[in-house]
């Protein structure tokens, strides 16, 4: 039995799969890191890896922000701030 051949990769195209798997960090860090793993003759699993260890730490600290940000909600509005700005009665 024959290994199958590897089909040619279209970096083009991986920004948009990077998006649909939601992979942030990756899809920031992988083309300097690739350029570095290049120059340095990385073998390809020390290239992912280190595409995974930023991703889990991105992950990480976006999870230790979420639990010490006191409005949760701020990319919509804070419901607790915007009824403390609003008043009761606009029209009156």
């Amino acid at each position: 039995m024959t290994a199958p051949v590897p089909r040619p990769v279209d970096v083009h195209a991986l920004p948009a799969m990077l998006t649909a798997l939601r992979l942030p960090s990756i899809q920031r860090h992988w083309l300097a890191l690739a350029g570095r793993a290049d120059a340095e003759g990385w073998p390809e699993a020390r290239f992912l890896a280190a595409l995974a260890e930023i991703e889990l730490a991105d992950r990480d600290a976006r999870r230790i922000q979420r639990r010490e940000d006191p409005c949760p909600l701020r990319h919509r509005t804070c419901l607790g701030r915007s009824r403390a700005a609003r008043p009761l009665h606009p029209h009156h």
